[in-house]
């Protein structure tokens, strides 16, 4: 999920081709240029969108999406787990909840490709949004970035929910 690697490999594979077609290297080097310029454009959109919001703290699940936040300035108090092969411990969420309450986390972020139990109940203990986001596209990067910040920044920007009535609000991604 790092903005500035996805645009060093856009230029990794322009080059790699040029070396197998050397009369198409124009083309490539366009297309990567493109690339590059596009997701400039949205992390300057998504950057500008949450620079509007006031709390920008969140917990997340896993630390893939680190320099992603850090490139469009979400602050990520914590993760659930360190590496994706991680179990997450009941020990572990109550030392979660103790920080958000302390950070005043705003949102939860899960993953589609890891179990919902323990940041479903995270967001009900905080009182904050779940916002489920999938760390694979299935569509190409430029789109992934743009949804990615586009679902964050909403979420960021939403009032805080009361969850007495359990009924939980997921925004699925």
């Amino acid at each position: 999920a790092n903005p500035s690697l996805m645009q060093d490999v856009y230029f990794e594979i322009a080059r790699k081709l040029s070396s197998f077609y050397p009369k198409r290297t124009k083309y490539y080097e366009k297309r990567a240029d493109d690339y590059a310029a596009m997701i400039d454009q949205i992390v300057d959109r998504i950057s500008r969108c949450i620079s509007e919001v006031e709390n920008k703290k969140v917990i997340a699940f896993h630390e893939v999406w680190e320099p992603f936040f850090e490139t469009i300035g979400v602050k990520c108090v914590a993760y659930f787990v360190s590496n994706p092969e991680e179990e997450v411990t009941p020990k572990r969420l109550k030392e979660l909840i103790d920080l958000g309450r302390k950070e005043h986390v705003k949102l939860v972020i899960g993953e589609s490709v890891s179990p919902i139990s323990f940041p479903k109940k995270l967001s009900e203990e905080l009182n904050v949004k779940l916002l489920i986001l999938d760390p694979i596209p299935d569509e190409d990067y430029v789109k992934a970035i743009s949804q990615w910040g586009r679902k964050l920044c909403e979420s960021l920007k939403e009032r805080s929910y009361d969850f007495n009535d359990r009924q939980l609000r997921f925004i699925y991604l």
